[in-house]
């Protein structure tokens, strides 16, 4: 996935160009750069890349938007475009990035914000809001996406039984949920990470032939990543 998303950020941007596309409202009328920058970031985001290469796509488009957005709009646009994208960076900056989402009725940024602040307590009041909100519901109707989010949160802050039991639930779901995970590449690329997270709590539970099995499904929805590691660390924010 990796390497492959210079690739996957050119052929998302050129999707934005197309009238037709339902799932680009307002991106094909964006400048050109600007566009092909957003798309970097969210393919940069989507398949987890952290560090320099993050920062570098939050960088660049960041610059443009100063150069091609007037400073009236410049709220709005980041609050349209980039917004989930910041809660999607969370696992890279240990939530900090959700907190330049600042006040939202959505739980799961306000649950990676509360990471950052290293508050378990309020992360456990909002994990438990979404729980009741969810009885009832079909596993394969989750956003696996979020899934993911929300199990790196949990396992984060020390939850790893329920990160989990949530990672369990949904997985278990897959083949139900399979044409979404075809059409959207988020979903996809969140669904190798929420395998690496699996395998990377069962290696902390000591239970090695489980964590392999969801090393070896990572690694074979991914495809060959040189130097790409298997699992994903599960590191909460610095104080």
């Amino acid at each position: 996935m990796r390497a492959r998303a210079p690739v996957a950020a050119r052929l998302l941007e050129i999707a934005w160009r197309d009238e037709s596309n339902e799932y680009a409202p307002g991106l094909r009328l964006l400048a050109p750069e600007l566009r092909g920058a957003l798309a970097r970031v969210m393919v940069a985001t989507a398949v987890g890349l952290c560090g320099r290469d993050l920062d570098s796509a939050n960088v660049q488009v960041e610059r443009l938007i100063a150069v091609q957005v007037d400073s009236a709009s410049r709220r709005e646009w980041r609050s349209t475009f980039l917004a989930r994208t910041w809660s999607r960076q969370s696992p890279c900056t240990g939530g900090r990035s959700a907190q330049r989402i600042g006040v939202t009725p959505e739980l799961l940024p306000r649950m990676q914000a509360a990471l950052a602040r290293h508050d378990t307590a309020e992360i456990r009041v909002m994990w438990s809001q979404i729980k009741k909100v969810r009885v009832g519901a079909a596993p394969d109707s989750y956003s696996v996406d979020a899934t993911y989010q929300e199990a790196w949160v949990l396992a984060a802050c020390g939850l790893a039984a329920e990160a989990g039991e949530q990672l369990d639930l949904v997985l278990a779901s897959m083949p139900l949920a399979s044409t979404r995970l075809t059409l959207e590449v988020d979903q996809a690329t969140a669904l190798v990470r929420a395998l690496r997270l699996r395998a990377d709590l069962y290696k902390r539970q000591g239970r090695s032939v489980d964590a392999e099995r969801y090393v070896r499904l990572a690694r074979e929805l991914a495809g060959p990543e040189p130097g790409a590691r298997d699992e994903v660390g599960v590191t909460a924010p610095a104080s």
